[in-house]
Protein backbone atom coordinates (compact mmCIF):
# COMPACT_ATOMS: atom_id res chain seq x y z
CA UNK A 1 0.00 0.00 0.00
CA UNK A 2 1.13 3.53 -0.70
CA UNK A 3 1.75 5.64 2.33
CA UNK A 4 1.08 9.33 2.58
CA UNK A 5 2.27 11.54 5.35
CA UNK A 6 0.04 13.97 7.12
CA UNK A 7 1.94 17.24 7.25
CA UNK A 8 1.69 18.18 10.89
CA UNK A 9 3.86 18.62 13.92
CA UNK A 10 3.85 14.93 14.80
CA UNK A 11 4.29 13.67 11.18
CA UNK A 12 1.79 10.78 11.48
CA UNK A 13 1.83 8.38 8.57
CA UNK A 14 -1.49 7.42 7.07
CA UNK A 15 -2.17 4.96 4.31
CA UNK A 16 -5.04 4.24 1.94
CA UNK A 17 -6.56 1.78 4.40
CA UNK A 18 -6.87 4.63 6.93
CA UNK A 19 -8.51 6.75 4.25
CA UNK A 20 -10.94 3.96 3.36
CA UNK A 21 -11.87 3.43 7.01
CA UNK A 22 -12.52 7.15 7.43
CA UNK A 23 -14.60 7.32 4.26
CA UNK A 24 -16.61 4.29 5.39
CA UNK A 25 -17.34 6.05 8.69
CA UNK A 26 -18.52 9.19 6.87
CA UNK A 27 -20.68 7.14 4.49
CA UNK A 28 -22.14 5.31 7.47
CA UNK A 29 -22.92 8.58 9.20
CA UNK A 30 -24.35 10.68 6.35
CA UNK A 31 -24.86 8.32 3.40
CA UNK A 32 -23.15 7.81 0.07
CA UNK A 33 -24.72 10.70 -1.89
CA UNK A 34 -24.03 13.22 0.87
CA UNK A 35 -20.45 11.97 1.26
CA UNK A 36 -19.85 12.51 -2.45
CA UNK A 37 -21.38 15.98 -2.16
CA UNK A 38 -19.12 16.71 0.82
CA UNK A 39 -15.98 15.58 -1.01
CA UNK A 40 -16.91 17.62 -4.07
CA UNK A 41 -17.23 20.60 -1.74
CA UNK A 42 -13.65 20.05 -0.60
CA UNK A 43 -12.46 20.05 -4.18
CA UNK A 44 -13.97 23.49 -4.71
CA UNK A 45 -11.38 26.12 -3.80
CA UNK A 46 -13.68 28.50 -1.95
CA UNK A 47 -13.14 28.28 1.81
CA UNK A 48 -13.78 30.46 4.83
CA UNK A 49 -11.55 30.64 7.87
CA UNK A 50 -13.52 30.58 11.10
CA UNK A 51 -12.21 29.39 14.43
CA UNK A 52 -13.01 29.05 18.10
CA UNK A 53 -16.37 29.93 19.57
CA UNK A 54 -17.31 32.07 16.61
CA UNK A 55 -17.28 28.90 14.50
CA UNK A 56 -20.21 27.46 16.47
CA UNK A 57 -22.09 30.74 16.10
CA UNK A 58 -21.43 30.93 12.36
CA UNK A 59 -22.54 27.34 11.79
CA UNK A 60 -25.65 27.75 13.94
CA UNK A 61 -26.57 31.05 12.26
CA UNK A 62 -26.20 29.47 8.83
CA UNK A 63 -28.32 26.45 9.81
CA UNK A 64 -31.01 28.72 11.23
CA UNK A 65 -31.12 30.94 8.15
CA UNK A 66 -31.31 27.90 5.87
CA UNK A 67 -34.01 26.34 8.10
CA UNK A 68 -36.06 29.52 7.71
CA UNK A 69 -35.58 29.34 3.96
CA UNK A 70 -36.27 25.61 3.52
CA UNK A 71 -39.29 25.50 5.86
CA UNK A 72 -40.56 28.85 4.48
CA UNK A 73 -40.75 30.64 7.82
CA UNK A 74 -40.67 34.16 9.23
CA UNK A 75 -37.20 34.56 10.76
CA UNK A 76 -38.48 36.78 13.58
CA UNK A 77 -40.76 33.99 14.79
CA UNK A 78 -38.17 31.18 14.49
CA UNK A 79 -37.60 30.82 18.25
CA UNK A 80 -41.01 31.84 19.54
CA UNK A 81 -43.70 30.36 17.31
CA UNK A 82 -45.45 27.21 18.48
CA UNK A 83 -46.67 26.34 14.99
CA UNK A 84 -45.59 22.82 13.97
CA UNK A 85 -43.56 23.99 10.98
CA UNK A 86 -41.43 26.22 13.25
CA UNK A 87 -40.94 23.41 15.71
CA UNK A 88 -39.94 21.06 12.90
CA UNK A 89 -37.46 23.62 11.58
CA UNK A 90 -35.86 24.01 15.02
CA UNK A 91 -35.69 20.22 15.42
CA UNK A 92 -34.01 19.75 12.06
CA UNK A 93 -31.67 22.66 12.59
CA UNK A 94 -30.37 21.67 16.01
CA UNK A 95 -30.22 17.98 15.12
CA UNK A 96 -28.05 18.75 12.09
CA UNK A 97 -25.78 21.08 14.04
CA UNK A 98 -25.21 18.33 16.58
CA UNK A 99 -24.85 15.63 13.91
CA UNK A 100 -22.30 17.48 11.78
CA UNK A 101 -20.21 19.15 14.46
CA UNK A 102 -18.55 17.99 17.66
CA UNK A 103 -20.26 20.69 19.69
CA UNK A 104 -21.96 19.78 22.94
CA UNK A 105 -25.58 20.64 23.60
CA UNK A 106 -24.32 23.43 25.83
CA UNK A 107 -22.09 24.87 23.08
CA UNK A 108 -24.95 24.82 20.61
CA UNK A 109 -27.30 26.38 23.15
CA UNK A 110 -24.80 29.13 23.92
CA UNK A 111 -24.35 29.84 20.21
CA UNK A 112 -28.08 30.31 19.65
CA UNK A 113 -29.10 31.69 23.03
CA UNK A 114 -31.00 28.64 24.25
CA UNK A 115 -30.57 26.25 27.15
CA UNK A 116 -28.85 22.90 26.83
CA UNK A 117 -32.10 21.15 27.75
CA UNK A 118 -33.92 22.81 24.84
CA UNK A 119 -31.28 21.73 22.32
CA UNK A 120 -31.29 18.21 23.76
CA UNK A 121 -35.10 18.05 23.48
CA UNK A 122 -35.13 19.13 19.82
CA UNK A 123 -32.25 16.80 18.95
CA UNK A 124 -33.92 13.77 20.53
CA UNK A 125 -37.34 14.62 19.09
CA UNK A 126 -35.83 14.81 15.61
CA UNK A 127 -33.96 11.55 16.19
CA UNK A 128 -37.30 9.89 17.01
CA UNK A 129 -38.87 11.23 13.81
CA UNK A 130 -35.90 10.05 11.76
CA UNK A 131 -36.32 6.54 13.17
CA UNK A 132 -39.76 6.34 11.52
CA UNK A 133 -39.04 8.62 8.57
CA UNK A 134 -41.57 6.98 6.24
CA UNK A 135 -44.38 8.54 8.32
CA UNK A 136 -42.91 12.03 7.92
CA UNK A 137 -42.18 12.37 4.19
CA UNK A 138 -42.73 16.16 3.88
CA UNK A 139 -40.47 16.75 6.89
CA UNK A 140 -37.85 14.34 5.53
CA UNK A 141 -37.69 16.14 2.18
CA UNK A 142 -36.98 19.42 3.96
CA UNK A 143 -34.56 17.77 6.38
CA UNK A 144 -32.58 16.22 3.51
CA UNK A 145 -32.44 19.52 1.63
CA UNK A 146 -31.28 21.32 4.77
CA UNK A 147 -28.65 18.65 5.37
CA UNK A 148 -27.33 19.07 1.83
CA UNK A 149 -26.95 22.81 2.41
CA UNK A 150 -25.26 22.09 5.74
CA UNK A 151 -22.73 19.67 4.29
CA UNK A 152 -21.93 22.08 1.50
CA UNK A 153 -21.40 24.92 3.99
CA UNK A 154 -19.33 22.95 6.52
CA UNK A 155 -17.10 21.57 3.76
CA UNK A 156 -16.08 25.14 2.94
CA UNK A 157 -15.11 26.10 6.51
CA UNK A 158 -11.50 25.92 7.61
Amino acid sequence: MLEVSNISDNQTHLNYMDLQISIDKVVGKIGLNKTIHLLEGFIDNSTMKVGGTSRAKVIAAYFISKSVEVFELNEKKFYSSREPKYSEARMACFHLVKKHTKYSYTNIGDAVGLKKRTILYYHNKCKDILSIAHFYQPFMEKYDLLENYAIDFISKLK
